[in-house]
């Protein structure tokens, strides 16, 4: 039998040392990410019930004072909602005069459906809504909503932006359904994040959709942008739930539409944004507003889309 002599076990000994250092090193590696990774996801998880919760006391506010005071409350000073088109809610509803006790109509609405941003300083949340006539004791108006949320330098989640679309309800708000929260976005920024090229980057993704859009066709523009969980409200029917449904929905228009952005952020972890504006169709003309996801190849993609057309008048 052979010897194994002095030298021949040095070698082996240093290298089972490196392999077990190597073995500590990524097992500490791992230990540190997977809990970066439960940290993050604890702190967009707080974030997103801090939203959804914010929400729900919005509504409560609007049912139990009225309207006015409880959109003056939530808003933040920059916050516009589509009437038909964006209006600052503060500068708009402090001209209002005081309305009458009890108030003649009662807006009620809950959220099901909510996002936010892996900062958390950046969300939205989509649900259905009911106007009430008081008088009649019957709805008004009915259909669904979404709100962005954004936080403000003291802290405070304020609404930016909200729009409406008319559609049947089909059931009374309850303010008792769970509310589903969307994948949150894979997208890591490499070195510091610069809030003002993510902006002009998601920009630069509005202007790519409408030149699909415009050149070719909607439907196109919709099939290439789409996130997989994306969601579109439209006048009169249910919303599109899923990138599939919204497809199917869109796969027969064939028109060409020019969207023109009129404003634009993002989350400071560049993430998440979102982009308002109008569109043209030929002689029609709307107003939209959509949010934005960044996949984990740093891609934007479509996962909130609203539109509604102008009125004739202001066509």
């Amino acid at each position: 039998m052979q010897r194994v002599s002095y030298h021949d076990c040095v070698p082996n000994v240093i290298e089972r040392g490196k392999l077990m250092r190597t073995i500590r090193w990524l097992a500490t590696t791992f230990t540190f990410l997977l809990c970066s990774a439960l940290a993050v996801s604890a702190q967009q998880m707080g974030a997103l019930k801090s939203m959804v919760d914010a929400e729900r006391r919005f509504a409560r506010a609007s049912v139990d004072t009225n309207m006015r005071d409880s959109f003056l409350a939530f808003f933040a000073p920059d916050g516009v909602e589509f009437s038909p088109g964006p209006v600052n809610v503060k500068e708009t509803f402090s001209k209002q005069q005081d309305p009458p006790k009890p108030p003649p109509m009662t807006l009620d609405w809950d959220p099901v459906f909510a996002n936010v941003s892996q900062a958390g300083d950046l969300g939205f949340t989509t649900g259905p809504y009911i106007l009430t006539d008081n008088a009649k004791k019957a709805p008004a108006r009915q259909g669904y909503f979404f709100s962005i949320w954004k936080k403000q330098a003291n802290g405070e989640l304020k609404v930016v932006l909200d729009y409406g679309i008319e559609a049947p309800v089909g059931s009374p708000i309850t303010h008792s359904a769970s509310v589903k929260s969307g994948t949150q976005s894979k997208y890591h920024a490499r070195g510091k994040t610069d809030v003002e090229s993510d902006r002009q980057s998601l920009l630069e993704a509005e202007r790519q959709f409408s030149s699909i859009s415009e050149s070719n066709s909607i439907s196109e523009a919709y099939g290439r942008f789409l996130d997989s969980e994306a969601r579109m409200n439209r006048d009169g029917t249910q919303p599109y739930v899923g990138s599939a449904a919204i497809k199917s929905h869109v796969s027969l228009e064939k028109i060409q539409t020019k969207w023109l952005p009129m404003k634009a952020d993002v989350a400071s972890s560049g993430d998440l944004g979102y982009a308002y504006g109008t569109y043209e169709e030929g002689s029609n003309k709307g107003y939209y507003a959509r949010v934005w996801k960044r996949d984990n190849k740093g891609d934007w993609k479509i996962v909130m889309d609203t539109a509604t057309a102008a009125p004739a008048e202001n066509k």
